[in-house]
């Protein structure tokens, strides 16, 4: 089994050396999948204003704030494959 990982880009969530805004990282675990899973068909399926409130994220962003991103992205941006 493998471990089915969401990941993010937190627009302008924290701050870089010189106290700039800049952009975060975020993983999600949603567990171990048995078999295949289509990640494009559930990130397109995830409903952004949901996972801000359930996360408490609402208090901070909105759904402009935040953006699916692939795995492969995230390693180029973000240097590695969990936050």
């Amino acid at each position: 089994m493998k471990e089915f990982i969401l990941y993010f880009k937190l627009k302008n969530f924290g701050v870089d050396e010189q106290d700039n805004p800049c952009d975060v990282g975020m993983t999600i675990s949603l567990g171990q999948q048995k078999e295949d899973v289509d990640y494009d068909k559930v990130a397109g399926a995830l409903n952004k204003e949901v996972l801000l409130e359930n996360t408490g994220l609402g208090r901070f962003m909105t759904v402009d704030d935040i953006e699916i991103i692939t795995p492969e992205e995230y390693e180029e941006e973000f240097g590695g494959e969990e936050a």
